[in-house]
């Protein structure tokens, strides 16, 4: 059975309201703050719900009436001149950025493939206004992404679900606990980190991709990238409204001559808080996004030669045209190299020294010969930062390995964990797995990638092979009341060259030891960690949940009766989420 496709023009509200104010400032003239975004899903109901993402009007503990679906396209309009405060245009925008969002990922050039939620269930539930709370979150227990909603000492309104970057960012995480799930219980704070960081770089890809924010971002500065804060400032609404100096947060570094390193962080310097930690990180990625665009516009690609004959009086192309065209090569560039590095990505306790190794890696197996100098560029902007040593220390040597293994029976290796096993098992040492240790072999992936720079395959096919261990470590400073010994999740990522039913190796990402961090972290006050002991070590649980920890929701009477889950919601789903909205 094939679903029919419901297609649809929903308005998607760009970026927030300060972004809107100083557009109409700039320019003396009313901006509309959306533009029309196709969204097809095979099945839409009102809430809007589809089979994939259910938009749930939960306001004050109450079941609200879904939205429902428009006769025309024209009746999804914003209906007043304040669209960011209309309940039906940001039910529809957060279900249109929610599913762009996760399209990101999707592409064929990105991950190239369906993405299943982390929780195991069909559909992601969103609670537009979940509460009353400066805050927003991906809850994996509850199977939502939550936003609130507060008023400012001057008596304006503030929603989370209004901000575009916020509900990408939120959307983010919940995407890359479906690809890397192990991240959820991940100890160090840099695992935790990276989490935000990816959300981060999420939110700027997709202001990267709206037409409207690309064209007001560079005619503000005549196409200088460095000089626009639309798409490295992040949320610049909430964060003026919650009493912060600009937006939530920057990938520009104040000073550029000095950028934030990781030397500055750890048991001797600043607390290694994870939104603070993540601008390591998504700063280097972003100062390559801009790299990218500024070689872009020195050496653009020789123009083609029409297809057919361009009509009289067509207009010639101008350089605001270029502008746009090179922003957006240079940032599905990077969202590309960072994406489908996390698939590479080890299953354990990862660093972000783990991630540049998984996305280098994964790049180098696609484009050995690295055109553009992208990965150079990639290195130098990682070691500034501190993100390892020098480039031998992101390096990941696997031909050894690869000749050792030789080629192997991928199908068996995809579809018999038995074989996967005695596989595993036979090569144990090479893997670097200790012995007489337990191991988990996750389900293998088989990936098909298309390739957009120059290369000699246009599609990419590989088989991930993941193995995760857990390792016990020695502390030499314990934290205060703590075990001796911290238990250390350790991993492996092997891509296999699947053109043919037999492949080798062709990447290997191992986790690198990260104990020392994690220690350091755990010594630090207020961190509201959770953990067990055993057998003379601790292990720590769910530390994900510390980056959007709940405040200050105004709690409700609950309604005798569980209401009934509304049509074609997850019931299940539902009543976990009432159950913790409880």
């Amino acid at each position: 059975y094939i679903a029919p496709m419901h297609t649809l023009s929903i308005p998607m509200l760009v970026k927030d309201r300060d972004v809107e104010a100083e557009t109409e400032r700039r320019t003396g003239q009313d901006w509309a703050p959306f533009e029309l975004t196709p969204v097809s899903v095979c099945s839409l109901l009102p809430g809007p719900v589809s089979d994939r993402v259910a938009v749930i009007d939960l306001r004050d503990r109450v079941l609200h009436p879904p939205a429902p679906v428009p006769a025309a396209d024209a009746d999804l309009l914003p209906q007043t001149t304040t669209p960011f405060s209309e309940p039906s245009v940001v039910r529809w925008s957060v279900f249109a950025t929610v599913l762009h969002t996760l399209a990101l990922f999707e592409r064929p050039d990105c991950l190239g493939r369906s993405i299943p939620w982390a929780f195991g269930r069909p559909q992601l539930l969103v609670v537009p206004e979940a509460r009353e709370d400066a805050n927003a979150f991906y809850e994996r227990g509850s199977r939502s992404l939550q936003f609130g909603w507060f008023t400012t000492p001057a008596g304006d309104r503030v929603h989370a679900a209004a901000c575009h970057d916020i509900v990408s960012h939120e959307t983010a995480h919940a995407v890359l606990d479906g690809v890397a799930p192990w991240l959820f219980d991940a100890a160090g704070p840099e695992a935790v980190a990276l989490h935000e960081a990816v959300a981060d770089l999420t939110a700027l890809f997709a202001s990267a991709s709206s037409p409207k924010l690309v064209e007001q971002a560079l005619g503000r500065t005549n196409g200088a990238l460095r000089d626009t804060p639309l798409f490295s400032a992040l949320a610049p609404e909430f964060g003026r409204s919650i009493g912060e100096a600009g937006p939530l947060r920057s990938l520009v570094d104040p000073d550029p001559e000095h950028p934030l390193s990781l030397a500055e962080f750890g048991a001797n310097g600043r607390e290694p808080e994870p939104h603070d930690l993540s601008l390591v990180l998504s700063r280097a990625f972003y100062a390559v996004l801009v790299d990218a665009y500024d070689a872009r516009l020195l050496n653009p690609p020789r123009p083609r030669p029409p297809r057919v004959t361009l009509r009289l009086g067509a207009a010639p192309s101008t350089p605001g045209d270029a502008h746009a065209t090179a922003l957006r090569f240079a940032a599905d560039l990077v969202q590309r190299m960072l994406y489908r590095g996390l698939d590479y990505l080890p299953p354990g306790d990862v660093t972000f020294v783990d991630l540049a190794r998984a996305v280098l890696a994964c790049d180098r197996a696609a484009h050995p010969d690295d055109p553009g100098n992208v990965r150079a560029l990639l290195l130098e902007r990682l070691v500034e930062r501190g993100i390892g040593r020098d480039a031998a220390d992101l390096d990941t040597p696997f031909e050894a390995l690869r000749d050792a293994v030789g080629e192997v029976t991928l199908d068996a290796l995809a579809t018999s964990d038995w074989f996967a096993m005695r596989w595993v098992e036979g090569h144990r040492a090479l893997l670097g797995i200790p012995d007489r240790v337990p191991f988990d072999i996750l389900p293998r992936a088989e990936v098909k990638k298309v390739l957009i720079r120059p290369t000699e395959r246009p599609v990419r096919e590989e088989l991930l092979l993941k193995v995760s261990w857990r390792e016990k470590e020695l502390l030499a400073r314990p934290p205060a009341g703590m075990p001796p010994a911290v238990w250390v999740r350790r991993g492996v990522t092997l891509a296999f060259d699947a053109a043919g039913r037999r492949g080798g190796i062709c990447a290997a990402v191992r986790t690198s030891p990260a104990a020392a961090l994690q220690a350091a972290w755990l010594a630090m006050p207020n961190q509201p960690l959770t953990y067990v002991v055993r057998d003379g070590a601790f292990e720590v649980q769910g530390a994900f949940k510390t980056l959007h920890a709940r405040a200050g929701g105004m709690a409700k009477a609950q309604p005798a009766e569980l209401p009934a889950a509304p049509a074609g919601v997850d019931a299940s789903a539902f009543y976990e989420l009432w159950k913790a909205e409880g």
